[in-house]
């Protein structure tokens, strides 16, 4: 007997879910253009300085912060346009999706900037435990809330995802008390 969750059949019928999230990937691809052209000088400023290093870190974390703000802006001004504009008028009425969507973008590009800066500081070790722990949460939170809010509930279940590994993140990258000690 297969094992399904329940799910709001409007969330697969018009795809609305799908469409807005792709908009969200997007915004990964700058995201990922700037993490993989930084990471070498990110892996060289760890190794002589840790303090320039936690400096590039943080204005990485702005960067990422940027554009999340900027796409959730224009989500939460424009968003029923711009569904409209690609996707036809069928999409139209998603521009609350789109914003929640957006913010769970927004903590996305920031856990991934914080993911370059913990492979170039490599510090491999706790990253598939923080990704299990990031699908283990998206899973449970999706099994709750898509249900009950539907598409929406699956943009609050991604973000939380999402904010699992912006924190692992953000604890890989900071140093331990002893290497702070010794810079």
């Amino acid at each position: 007997m297969p094992i399904t969750a329940p799910f709001e059949p409007s969330l697969f019928a018009d795809a609305a879910f799908n469409v807005v999230a792709y908009l969200m990937f997007l915004g990964n691809f700058v995201v990922a253009a700037i993490g993989q052209a930084v990471t070498p000088r990110l892996a060289a400023v760890c190794r002589a300085d840790p303090i320039a290093y936690r400096r590039l870190v943080l204005r990485l974390v702005g960067y990422g912060a940027a554009l999340g703000v900027a796409g959730l802006a224009v989500a939460l001004v424009a968003g029923d346009s711009i569904l409209r504009l690609l996707y036809g008028d069928r999409y139209a009425g998603h521009g609350a999706l789109f914003a929640w969507v957006m913010l769970g973008g927004a903590v996305f590009y920031v856990a991934s900037l914080l993911w370059y800066a913990a492979v170039a500081a490599r510090r491999l070790a706790a990253q598939p435990f923080i990704l299990l722990v990031a699908m283990a949460v998206t899973t449970v939170a999706c099994v709750f809330l898509v249900p009950a809010h539907g598409a929406i509930g699956a943009s609050w279940s991604l973000t939380l995802g999402f904010l699992v590994r912006l924190v692992g993140g953000a604890f890989t990258v900071m140093p331990a008390r002893s290497e702070r000690n010794r810079a």
